[in-house]
């Protein structure tokens, strides 16, 4: 009986020593991925990316059309007669032009704005799912997001200071890295 109870009494040592190690083990199984590099790598953003910039170049070009259209107009201006009315009319008529082209440059910078901060989202979103599907099928705990190097250069310093404030994440081991496996889990669902 003494026996038993010894045996009964290891099993449960060992058994909840085991149970102790499983709930121990989830930060070994913390895995980080970095978004820039996502982004750089995944073959299926970089041609919407490569789409947007020619889309906005065209654009770009047909309102330089319309801006050089308007300068030969204002040269035939400065030919006329300022006090007669075909003057006059040619001056209301580049004075509208002129107007309409700050408006469609206005509307077109912020629709190529709104189209690209939309492939932009649903490219996190993509990332996202990867990083899932990668975690569930390797097993790990959480896939977290790499902090931004240090030195990396930002448009001012208020932005700077909002990344810096907002890390949650200070440090990764590069070992623990499966950036690569996030890319290729994109790279695979894009073909």
């Amino acid at each position: 009986m003494r026996n038993t109870i010894i045996i009964l009494l290891l099993l449960l040592l060992s058994s909840s020593i085991v149970a102790n190690r499983s709930f121990a083990d989830p930060q070994d199984k913390v895995r980080y991925v970095n978004i820039d590099q996502c982004l750089q790598e995944w073959q299926a953003y970089n041609s919407v990316r490569e789409q947007l910039a020619t889309e906005t170049k065209l654009l770009t070009d047909q309102l330089a059309q319309q801006s050089e259209s308007i300068q030969l107009r204002r040269a035939d201006l400065d030919l006329l007669d300022p006090n007669s009315s075909a003057a006059n009319e040619l001056a209301l008529q580049i004075s509208i032009a002129e107007e309409t082209l700050k408006f469609q440059n206005q509307m077109a910078s912020r629709q190529m704005q709104e189209r690209t901060n939309a492939a932009f989202a649903r490219a996190l979103i993509e990332i996202n799912q990867a990083c899932a599907t990668v975690g569930e099928q390797q097993g790990y705990s959480s896939i977290v997001t790499q902090p931004f190097a240090l030195d990396r250069q930002y448009p001012d310093s208020a932005t700077h200071l909002n990344q810096l404030v907002s890390r949650t994440v200070n440090w990764t081991n590069p070992a623990f890295d499966v950036t690569s496996e996030v890319v290729g889990v994109l790279n695979m669902d894009s073909q």
